[in-house]
């Protein structure tokens, strides 16, 4: 089964076009779409309303909650419904849906035995197209900390959102963190958490080429680039005390292992 989650914010009627490509690109395959609707919007729920089908999950968040609880609810949503741990989760924003060739792509990466397929912009040539200088550059500076503080081989892109997870190691790592534990961080920099948490797990990562491109909405977004450098400091920390966590208890199952040889 592949599950895809999209999480909608202000889509509109727009949404009809988004379920309606998606349905078309899957169409020779067994899936579910996850829409996740943040913030009440009840224009995008009435259009979702008349969309209905087996193949579609409906979720709404009443009070505007951020990226990571919609995230959070997305993936909680397909792993209490997948049956398998070799199902696949895909993550795509509305504007994105069509860039082609990028769903199969993520799918091709999976069944190559990838846990994390990754839609990389530092893969591909011109991995920006049309984006502001300030979003820009903030968003590269973000990625070469992130590589230098949190090293996962192979990644180069840790904050964009257009991935794809095998359940198998999304399953492991709420094993580990708890339910709602998946995912802490409010905003977009929860794609950063999820991708360093699964580390823990798995170096089974790939990236595929991707541009992408600055779409109307993301141009008019506001960012709140003071308050993002804030939260990923307090991610950096937050993430350090796990790993920290980690290497004291894999020290200790070491010990345990070595006293049960003897």
């Amino acid at each position: 089964m592949i599950y895809i989650v999209l999480p909608l914010v202000a889509e509109g009627k727009k949404v009809r076009e988004i379920i309606s490509k998606l349905r078309c690109d899957l169409s020779q395959t067994h899936y579910k779409l996850i829409a996740v609707v943040d913030g009440g919007d009840e224009i995008t729920l009435e259009e979702l309303g008349t969309l209905k089908g087996d193949d579609l999950i409906i979720r709404s968040n009443r009070v505007r909650m951020g990226m990571g609880a919609t995230m959070s609810t997305g993936f909680l949503t397909a792993m209490l419904d997948s049956q398998r741990d070799d199902d696949y989760v895909i993550t795509i924003e509305g504007d994105q849906v069509n860039s082609p060739n990028l769903l199969s792509e993520l799918l091709h990466g999976l069944d190559r035995g990838a846990d994390v397929v990754i839609a990389s912009r530092y893969q591909a040539e011109d991995g920006y197209r049309n984006f502001p200088f300030a979003r820009k550059f903030f968003s590269r500076s973000v990625n070469r900390l992130m590589r230098k503080i949190c090293p996962i081989p192979g990644v180069s892109d840790y904050t964009i959102f257009l991935r794809g997870y095998r359940m198998k190691i999304l399953n492991e790592a709420k094993r580990h963190f708890g339910k709602f534990g998946l995912i802490q961080a409010k905003g977009s920099i929860s794609n950063t958490e999820l991708l360093v948490k699964l580390s823990i797990f798995t170096r089974q990562f790939s990236e595929i080429p991707f541009t992408y491109h600055s779409s109307e909405k993301l141009r008019i977004r506001n960012v709140n680039i003071p308050g993002t450098i804030n939260e990923y400091f307090v991610l950096i920390l937050y993430l350090k005390r796990i790993f920290n966590k980690v290497r004291k208890y894999k020290a200790l199952d070491d010990q345990g292992t070595l006293t049960a040889s003897r």
